[in-house]
């Protein structure tokens, strides 16, 4: 689900989250800490089927920038569940 999962945000460098969902439905998409506390949601809406992408510049919901470290995403909708590290450096 991501091309990509090494980021600089002092860079400008974004990853983004390619999801294809197999069939219509509710959609989240959230970024964890590394102590598992949730930074960001990036989705949390009804999504039709097929593709949808997302990005983060390792912001967090108040639109600072976070820590270097170990991030988590997380994809849930029909019949998708998935989970990938993210490594924020800077």
């Amino acid at each position: 689900i991501l091309r990509h999962n090494r980021i600089n945000p002092a860079l400008g460098e974004k990853v983004t989250v390619t999801v294809n969902l197999p069939k219509s439905g509710h959609l989240t998409v959230r970024i964890y800490g590394p102590s598992g506390e949730m930074v960001a949601t990036l989705a949390d809406t009804e999504t039709p089927a097929g593709d949808a992408e997302f990005s983060w510049g390792a912001q967090n919901s108040q639109g600072q920038t976070v820590s270097s470290g170990i991030y988590f995403v997380t994809v849930d909708g029909p019949g998708l569940q998935a989970r990938e590290k993210i490594v924020v450096v800077r």
